[in-house]
């Protein structure tokens, strides 16, 4: 994978190659995003997930011809789509059975809205540093503390330890639980709006995600979880899947509902699976449908031919729509088409 300098630099190159390779495809001429499956030589199925004027042997030759070394079902596939064959956002995730390739094609980079953020890495807090010295360090206590948001201090204090297994990981820890108070949640939350710096923002998430009482609090990361690249939006992500599984909870969504529309409809593709499932467990229903599918929802329909993500994806259709229009993408466009 590349370094967030990398990135920034083979962006502008990846435009270069995005022009000679973007097939001539009208918006109106569109058809619906759609999945393809492959097997892979080691018996695996590939999902390439989000195509509509791409096909898996376009892709594979434009890797060739423009990123030497890397395939389909490589580990860099998806930088090497968004930053140097300009797709819109790519991002892959691997099983035992299966490797899944999100995508959004060059020519739909008007259907993705990021938050654009700096992925600066100087100048840092010190009074955070206890904490972001683990990310810097990359101590796996740093994810065993996304995963154990939620649950009992206690119980989540000793995984996080475990994991770390160091004095460092204790000072971490006790550095963050210092900074539960209010005016620290405030302060997070600032960071998280306008703070260069991406290690900071990481803590601000560990910060604002010892509170999943708050509906701003989950409000907030679902926003962070749009980030354009780095760090914080899987981080954020993480937390949010946490809060779910163990702290789930009706939440308004409403002040975000415009953020919500752009994930469902293929904005930040890595964490669209993580926010489908985390607006399945917090009270989400018809009132919602409009501001969250309007113009839009085309990810999410296409998730339902993907064996990885349909019965979720499906499950926020059903919830959205009040009723079950079964499995076709056809059915679930024409009722979002009416909202």
């Amino acid at each position: 994978m590349y370094s967030p300098i990398a990135r920034a630099s083979l962006a502008a190159a990846g435009l270069v190659a995005a022009a000679c390779l973007i097939p001539a495809t009208s918006f109106a001429q569109r058809a619906p995003a759609r999945v393809a499956n492959l097997t892979l030589a080691d018996g695996r199925r590939l999902e390439v997930i989000g195509l509509r004027s791409w096909t898996p042997a376009m892709i594979q030759d434009s890797l060739a011809r423009y990123a030497p070394g890397e395939s389909l079902q490589s580990a860099g596939s998806a930088d090497a789509l968004r930053f140097q064959l300009g797709f819109a956002d790519a991002t892959m995730t691997a099983t035992a059975d299966r490797v899944v390739l999100s995508v959004r094609e060059p020519q739909d980079s008007s259907l993705v809205h990021y938050r654009r953020m700096s992925l600066d890495t100087t100048a840092g807090r010190r009074d955070w540093s206890a904490v972001s010295d683990m990310i810097l360090q990359r101590d796996p206590a740093f994810w065993a503390m996304l995963s154990t948001l939620g649950q009992s201090s206690a119980a989540g204090d000793l995984q996080i330890t475990q994991a770390g297994n160091s004095r460092a990981t204790t000072r971490a820890l006790t550095r963050l639980r210092e900074l539960r108070g209010d005016a620290d949640y405030r302060e997070a939350r600032s960071v998280l709006t306008s703070s260069p710096n991406m290690f900071d923002r990481s803590v601000a998430v560990l910060i604002v995600g010892q509170h999943p009482e708050r509906d701003d609090a989950w409000r907030q990361l679902a926003e962070t979880a749009r980030e354009s690249d780095g760090m914080v939006k899987s981080v954020a992500s993480e937390v949010l899947a946490s809060w779910a599984l163990r702290a789930p909870r009706t939440v308004d969504w409403t002040p975000v509902s415009a953020g919500i529309n752009a994930m469902l409809n293929g904005t930040s593709v890595g964490e669209l699976p993580n926010m489908i499932s985390v607006l399945n467990r917090t009270g989400v229903g018809p009132a919602n449908a409009s501001a969250f599918l309007k113009n839009g929802g085309d990810m999410l329909v296409t998730f339902l031919d993907s064996r990885l993500y349909a019965q979720e994806s499906r499950a926020l259709l059903v919830r959205l729509r009040g009723a079950d229009l079964g499995s076709s993408q056809a059915a679930w466009r024409a009722w979002i088409s009416t909202l």
